[in-house]
């Protein structure tokens, strides 16, 4: 089966700076039942446009003058370097590392966070043929035994390493014994020191940006949400094609070159490949933020905004949430953020529908136009990327549709009928973006791909419309975090966890979903301490364990949970207890980039857990109903 276009299109006006683009897609019926869906726009010749490394499209902006990248400074202030000293940096850089012994075959690890030195090191290895390993910070600096280290180092052992700060490092330094440093700051006896490296001579552009499309470019790490992380390998014809693929139906360069405020950790692929990569097609202003979408962290980036105007703002939803909630509040910064912005991306996980409104209402309100906010699916081993939201549309939660070279393949979950769109399906992917296999773990590889080796993503999908389904597809969890309750009925934790954080919002900022093998379906649920205060001036001062349990407060969970229209148990919430420690990096609980690990937080909080399902719950639980 073929479709064809024939969706409504989303009601104008949409704020555009490049015309818009008609959903496209083709799908075929599975012998057994579901979906093969590809992309009718081939990628074919624009694939083979797009150079065969990042080196080439750095080389194109070796003169110009405007700033690459841009960070703030221990007093304060901003730095800068610009396309042309990043060249000039950079040529030396990749004398620096041969003279280090670094090659195809011998790595670099990364052991820091985002800075203009590794912004400019990484694209000078890449330059060089010198792989890069992706070490996360955390790693180092929360891990107690530095075991996830020692895992990686030794699966992918490094031939150097790169960190800003080597005292900072100093304990995860010893685990890497023997190996050449590089570092910026407090270089110690045997380490080099970055500007000792920027003293090499230059090396020949020519002999740089050779690498063929297998070379490996970089290595990534997964999560490791389900044990130690495994090494993805990202060759370089992986990130061309991640390129190609992405900008195939638009132009970036038609945009203009884009101004970027980032605090996503460049150790993970969406921002290392697919937002770097981004900077260095349509060319502009790269601004690293050093906040998060965190307490007492979040701060930093609104003071970053109230200077840096994006032309458009990729984050997690969970920074989204926090960002309209403090605009709402700042009149100038939300005119200035919106200034020259082109539209907001998201990924990892739903945005709520209630947040999504808040965006638009904000944007009607001072642009008198909605923006566009895209997002898409993919993971560290499909370089980030394969379906994409690259059309307008009103539709919550939607993933898009497959890219041109992609192909999906959508497997039903639920026992739905052949030639049927209701229902869940298990995401499956293939395409030139998409890794071969794991490094060291040829077991993990073979479960990784099946028989027709597509790539088993471990994501569900629905149908937004399933009678229109170019309209696209909807995130709907992950198939592994789907449980049972006692009557046998199953819940899409992902779906539940979305639906229960718009019902409960403004009152709660994240939550994670319970209920397996129990009557019915609650929720633990992280605060949003302002809106909680603004119910009652009593709320305003009270320290944190004593607000989330007042019975003010209580009592407005209980009212939304009541006002829950959800008329199923894989749906509705019947419990709600709110959370006075947060989520932490260190224990897994949640990640760098600001995801909840819904299996892990389970875990850790099982006597909150309990709590929700006891006959008679104490005042902190808010109910929907008695249960006796």
């Amino acid at each position: 089966m073929s479709t064809v276009d024939t969706m409504d299109w989303p009601a104008q006006p949409y704020h555009l700076t490049v015309p818009a683009v008609a959903p496209q897609a083709d799908f075929s019926a599975l012998p057994a039942g579901g979906w093969l869906a590809t992309c009718p726009v081939p990628l074919g010749d624009g694939l083979q446009t797009y150079p065969a490394t990042w080196w080439t499209w750095f080389e194109r902006r070796r003169d110009d003058e405007g700033p690459m990248f841009s960070q703030r400074g221990p007093d304060g202030r901003w730095r800068s370097l610009s396309w042309r000293e990043a060249w000039a940096q950079a040529l030396r850089l990749a004398t620096a590392l041969r003279a280090m012994g670094l090659k195809p075959g011998k790595p670099l690890a990364t052991l820091s966070g985002n800075s203009i030195e590794q912004g400019v090191l990484r694209l000078a290895a890449l330059g060089a043929g010198v792989p890069l390993l992706h070490f996360s910070p955390a790693w180092a600096l929360l891990s107690q035994d530095l075991g996830t280290l020692r895992n990686a180092s030794q699966r992918v052992p490094p031939a150097a390493v790169f960190v800003q700060d080597a005292q900072a490092f100093a304990r995860a330094l010893a685990v890497l014994p023997g190996l050449p440093v590089l570092a910026v700051h407090n270089a110690a006896a045997g380490h080099q020191r970055f500007e000792a490296a920027l003293a090499h001579e230059p090396a020949s552009a020519a002999t740089l940006g050779q690498a063929s499309d297998d070379t490996v470019a970089s290595v990534y790490f997964t999560s490791g949400s389900t044990g130690m992380p495994k090494a993805v390998p990202i060759t370089h014809g992986m990130l061309r094609a991640q390129l190609a693929i992405a900008h195939s139906l638009s132009d970036p360069l038609a945009r203009g070159p884009m101004v970027m405020l980032d605090w996503l950790p460049w150790h993970h692929v969406f921002a290392g490949a697919a937002n770097l990569g981004r900077l260095l097609v349509s060319g502009g202003h790269y601004l690293i933020d050093e906040g998060r979408p965190l307490p007492g962290q979040f701060e930093a980036t609104l003071r970053n905004l109230r200077d840096v105007a994006p032309t458009t703002y990729a984050s997690s939803p969970l920074a989204l949430m926090r960002l309209v909630a403090a605009l709402e509040l700042d009149e100038p910064l939300a005119r200035h953020f919106f200034s020259r912005l082109q539209g907001l991306a998201y990924g990892g996980a739903s945005l709520p529908r209630e947040t999504w409104e808040r965006w638009q209402r904000l944007a009607l309100r001072l642009i008198g136009k909605k923006i566009p906010i895209t997002s898409g699916m993919g993971s560290t081993e499909t370089t980030a990327g394969g379906m994409a939201l690259y059309y307008l549309s009103d539709d919550e939660g939607l993933v898009g549709l497959p890219m041109p070279g992609v192909q999906l393949k959508l497997l039903p979950l639920q026992g739905q009928p052949a030639g049927s769109f209701e229902g869940r399906f298990e995401l499956r992917m293939r395409g030139p973006q998409v890794f071969k296999g794991y490094i060291a773990q040829p077991e993990l590889t073979a479960a990784a791909f099946d028989e027709e080796g597509y790539y088993r993503m471990g994501d569900a999908v629905r149908f937004a419309a399933p009678a229109q389904p170019l309209r696209g597809l909807q995130f709907a969890g992950r198939v592994a975090e789907d449980f049972k309750l006692a009557s046998g009925t199953w819940v899409s934790a992902g779906a539940a966890r979305l639906a229960a954080i718009s019902l409960l919002s403004p009152l709660v900022s994240d939550a994670i979903v319970c209920g397996h093998n129990q009557p019915y379906m609650a929720v633990l649920a992280w605060p949003n301490e302002a809106a909680l205060r603004a119910l009652h001036a009593d709320l305003a001062a009270l320290p944190l364990p004593e607000l989330i349990t007042h019975p003010c407060v209580v009592q407005a969970l209980g009212e939304r949970l009541a006002a829950g229209t959800a008329d199923t148990n894989s749906t509705r919430v019947e419990r709600v207890a709110l959370l006075a420690t947060p989520a932490r990096l260190d224990t897994g609980e949640i990640t760098d980039k600001g995801y909840i690990n819904q299996a892990r937080a389970l875990q850790l909080r099982a006597a909150e857990v309990a709590a929700l399902f006891e006959p008679n719950p104490g005042p902190a639980v808010a109910c929907r109903h008695t249960h006796t």
